[in-house]
């Protein structure tokens, strides 16, 4: 997906420092961006190891930071119908 920038609106394909258009600083949004893919992982590894919660808090923060990956959203269900699940099998719901 192209990164827009917030400044000028150019459409660039990948996130960098500072817009080839109008050269505005981007830094900011770059680590925003890092910070929302370091939480995908993070609940990327708590999934694997099914620890549901954790790993829900993690794509929840990464919605945070980055409200339209489509993908962490997806991960969040997911992990939540896993949750769900395993409740019902132990009997806490």
């Amino acid at each position: 997906m192209p990164t827009v920038c917030p400044l000028c609106k150019h459409r660039m394909g990948d996130l960098q420092p500072s817009c080839p258009r109008c050269n505005g600083d981007l830094g900011a949004l770059v680590h925003v961006v890092d910070a929302a893919n370091r939480k995908f992982n993070e609940g990327l590894g708590w999934a694997r190891q099914e620890r549901w919660r954790l790993a829900a808090e993690a794509f929840s923060a990464a919605l945070a930071l980055n409200p339209t990956d489509e993908e962490a959203a997806d991960f969040l269900d997911r992990v939540r119908t896993a949750g769900d699940r395993n409740r019902v099998v132990a009997g806490e719901i």
